[in-house]
């Protein structure tokens, strides 16, 4: 399965198989929906700009070229493209990418693994609002203009210490790897049973305590 962030020009370039695209312009999802009929795979689409938190008001920028949409100023891509322009910023409320996988048929009906490719707003937010779906990512690669050199490193220390690692050779795509992700859970597993040890050993001494004291009332 496919979570798409930010839609492509065309609807050819989405990737094979279920799919989920994620859009903040909704004259963009307009255009994918009047071409569905030539989409072999089911596509599921929602407006929307992904966020940590729900609700969260988040400054998005429009540009002349919507390839830079996002929470990216205008300061940000004129070093790199001189002939862009800003159009609008708007305040829009986020929402957790959780939230939009709940209401996705393919993804409640299927136990498989999905990839995230992420071309417009924050990666690591999107990340951030999997919640518990973030077990069945296996696959991220960012897809925006220069979002190697932007995001990469912020998104590389947050993916690796959850079990992933980049792809050879590349900048932009991280892969799940197995043996990082067991040894994560057997660290987690490790860690719950030390707690459960310590609350074992605190009502082992509250039990201790109301005995001493029913020995000391007869």
């Amino acid at each position: 399965m496919n979570v798409v962030i930010g839609a492509p020009s065309l609807i050819t370039q989405l990737p094979e198989g279920p799919t989920l695209l994620v859009e903040a312009e909704g004259e963009r999802l307009a255009a994918f929906s009047a071409a569905l009929e030539h989409r072999q795979h089911p596509l599921h689409w929602h407006q929307a700009v992904l966020a940590a938190e729900a609700d969260t008001l988040l400054t998005w920028h429009r540009f002349s070229d919507r390839r830079f949409d996002g929470p990216l100023g205008l300061e940000g891509w004129q070093p790199h493209y001189p002939n862009v322009q800003l159009l609008a910023i708007q305040s829009l409320a986020g929402t957790r990418l959780e939230t939009l996988l709940e209401d996705w048929p393919q993804a409640k009906d299927s136990s498989g693994t999905f990839q995230l490719l992420v071309r417009q707003g924050d990666p690591l937010a999107a990340l951030q609002g999997a919640g518990p779906w973030l077990r069945h990512l296996e696959r991220v690669e960012l897809l925006g203009p220069r979002a190697a050199q932007i995001w990469g490193e912020t998104m590389d220390a947050w993916l690796v210490a959850r079990g992933f690692c980049r792809e050879e050779g590349r900048q932009e795509a991280w892969r799940r790897d197995p043996l990082a992700t067991r040894l994560l859970a057997l660290d987690a597993l490790q860690k719950e049973r030390d707690q459960l040890a310590e609350q074992l050993a605190q009502i082992r001494l509250e039990v201790d305590l109301m005995a001493s004291q029913l020995d000391d009332h007869p």
